[in-house]
């Protein structure tokens, strides 16, 4: 059975540290923003939160003296006095697939009569099949 690492490294850590109970309530603190905010690294009085928009960067930036004391609250005691901002990446894990337009069968389309005249004064036999399939398929389209 697998197990979330934060559950792992609770048996390896002592109750008291701090740290990885802001790993575990970190979801809880940061709320709806989770989707554009990550907790990339904690040190002994900042962290550094990673934010994959710019705009929602410095968007936190103003408010991160009120982000800070939010933080503070879920901790034991006030641990964060500094939070910095990196540009991050995410891998959204809800990638839509292009839908694929249904290939419709192509009725087949006669030319008229001016049209093959004009086709057979091109001299250049290749140009001219390459010229009457864009023609086909000019006509499919409008079908």
């Amino acid at each position: 059975m697998t197990q979330h690492i934060k559950n792992f490294l609770k048996q390896f850590v002592s109750k008291s540290d701090w740290k990885l109970d802001l790993i575990a309530k970190w979801p809880t603190i940061i709320g709806t923003l989770n989707d554009k905010v990550t907790l990339e690294h904690v040190d002994e009085t900042s962290i550094t939160l990673g934010v994959n928009n710019s705009s929602w960067m410095q968007e936190l930036y103003l408010l991160s003296p009120m982000l800070r004391d939010i933080i503070n609250k879920h901790l034991d005691k006030p641990r964060i006095k500094d939070i910095r901002f990196k540009n991050v990446t995410f891998k959204s894990k809800d990638i839509q697939q292009p839908t694929l337009i249904p290939h419709k069968k192509n009725k087949p389309v006669t030319l008229s009569n001016k049209e093959l005249e004009t086709l057979n004064k091109i001299q250049d036999s290749e140009l001219r099949n390459v010229l009457k399939q864009f023609l086909i398929r000019c006509h499919q389209e409008r079908s």
